[in-house]
């Protein structure tokens, strides 16, 4: 069964990884007192309901620890583990590494790019900028599996590099993402073309349109349930965000669902 842990962030680092972050976490394993098993049924955690800005000095030596097991009846304690993170380091953006949007960070950001590759490396970018047919040669090596299909990959390979953003003179942001619809009969290695590109790129999330709802390609709210507060988990849009979302059998999708990507499609 896939499992998920609780991790602690605390001063500078908190927000520093971002929903659909892939983030490397340096810290400790501790363990806490599971306070949601110890409670009955529809019964709220003690922790929230009381206000301790009103509380004298003495009266706030009982909440230390775990107390209560006389109203709570004897009941085994139940513990959970949780991170304590002491450090976070993210593989950011889009292609794993931060990309510096002011002017002022381009040539800061380019040495740090430039860091990430070894001399033989940039020797053979540079080796190939000066080919021949590089367009089409770089479209046949995107899934090199499947045979064929050459229009297909060409419109992949458009859709990883992305457009250019325009503004119109109203001030309206046109966006300068690919989106693309492949469309055929089945077994046609339409599935082949998503695998292939999650497998490769730092921010993808590959989903079936069948199993999701609008809820959960946009954003759902859910009840936290150690506090009782609604929060808001992101859906596969917005981890995707800046990467590809791939929809696998879209025109399975209800079309009220459907509407829900129209936004983010544009």
């Amino acid at each position: 069964m896939p499992r998920s842990i609780d991790v602690i962030l605390r001063g500078e680092i908190v927000d520093v990884p971002k929903p659909g972050d892939k983030a490397v976490f340096t810290g400790k394993l501790v363990v806490v007192p599971d306070i949601v098993q110890l409670l009955k049924p529809g019964e709220k955690s003690t922790s929230s309901n009381m206000d301790t800005s009103k509380m004298q000095r003495n009266a706030q030596k009982s909440m230390d620890g775990v107390a209560g097991l006389r109203r709570t009846g004897v009941k085994d304690l139940s513990y959970k583990m949780v991170f304590i993170a002491s450090s976070v380091h993210t593989g950011d953006t889009r292609f794993g590494f931060n990309q510096g949007s002011d002017a002022a960070d381009d040539e800061e950001a380019e040495k740090d790019i430039n860091k990430m590759f070894t001399m033989h490396e940039r020797h053979e970018v540079t080796r190939m900028k000066q080919e021949d047919n590089l367009y089409q040669k770089l479209a046949k090596s995107i899934a090199p599996s499947v045979y064929g299909h050459l229009d297909i990959k060409k419109g992949i390979l458009l859709q990883l590099f992305g457009g250019i953003q325009k503004k119109t003179k109203e001030g309206i942001k046109l966006r300068g993402d690919i989106n693309i619809c492949i469309v055929g009969d089945p077994a046609t290695a339409k599935s082949q073309f998503l695998k292939y590109i999650c497998s490769f790129l730092p921010r993808a999330i590959y989903t079936s349109g069948k199993a999701s709802s609008a809820a959960g390609l946009t954003a759902s709210v859910l009840k936290d349930p150690e506090t009782g507060d609604f929060c808001i988990e992101a859906g596969a849009l917005m981890l995707a965000d800046h990467g590809i979302c791939c929809i696998d059998e879209f025109d399975k999708m209800d079309i009220k669902d459907q509407v829900a990507i129209h936004e983010a499609m544009e």
